[in-house]
């Protein structure tokens, strides 16, 4: 067992360069490894879903996994308070990110919205999810 676990601890700074250049450009999210591991261009949803995987492995790798269904649940949304701010409508919102956690964020939006179905594009600006 002491044999193989120094081996493998050997082995593995002498092949890191070679994992390294297996990973993908992350500039280039339309790139997938097929089943020879050659990289190929997305051209259908099974391409964009392997590539996916590839994005969640890695990030899992540096994250650690993904939470179950025990971390899920409502979103829980409130408003706190609402501003006018010229063209926009600025909320303070907070929502559920898991049992006992609430997450405070601010909810811009422009008041030409408000009273239609309209979409419109969004920006995502992360925050840490805790107090």
């Amino acid at each position: 067992m002491y044999r193989r676990t120094f081996l493998a601890a050997g082995i593995t700074p002498v092949l890191a360069p070679f994992a390294a250049a297996q990973r993908l450009d992350r500039k280039k999210l339309l790139q997938y490894h097929d089943e020879h591991g050659r990289v190929m261009p997305v051209r259908t949803v099974k391409d964009w879903l392997r590539r996916r995987a590839e994005v969640v492995s890695g990030m899992q790798q540096v994250m650690g996994p993904l939470p179950g269904p025990e971390k899920r649940g409502p979103l829980e949304l409130q408003t706190h308070e609402e501003t006018e701010r010229g063209s926009h409508l600025l909320r303070l919102i907070s929502y559920s990110a898991e049992p006992g956690g609430r997450v405070p964020a601010y909810l811009l939006i422009p008041k030409r919205l408000l009273a239609s179905d309209a979409r419109a594009p969004a920006i995502l600006c992360l925050h840490p999810t805790d107090h």
